[in-house]
């Protein structure tokens, strides 16, 4: 019963240094990822933190069932990625999860979007 005891605490170490080790790499790695986001920002003149370029002319659009940025931006054909196109339009809405969107709830969408299926 004891050799089974000290095997147990021998795992249970071994299992706390290795969480240890993973959480010091993911802290590592995502210090490394906020630093290549802020150079690819600061590389890239088409994604600024102010949008109002884009907002030239805006269009409210009220969610409804079913939708999320990203459908909303299928017909856009302009110049930034639709990835950037989405980060411009958190900004402008000051979202902050472009998931936590509600049902009824009114954003701004650049007029340069067609939302014509």
């Amino acid at each position: 019963m004891k050799k089974w005891m000290n095997w147990m605490i021998v795992l249970l170490a071994v299992a706390i240094v290795l969480s240890g080790l993973t959480l010091v790499f993911a802290l590592g790695n995502e210090t490394n990822f906020q630093e290549n986001n802020a150079m690819t920002e600061m590389e890239d003149p088409k994604v600024n933190s102010d949008p109002s370029e884009l907002y030239e002319s805006k269009v409210p659009y009220k969610i409804q069932s079913g939708d999320s940025l990203w459908k909303l931006t299928a017909n856009y054909s302009g110049s930034l990625g639709r990835q950037d196109l989405i980060l411009q339009i958190m900004a402008y809405n000051e979202l902050r999860d472009a998931s936590k969107l509600q049902i009824h709830q009114v954003i701004y969408l650049p007029g340069c979007l067609s939302l014509v299926d």
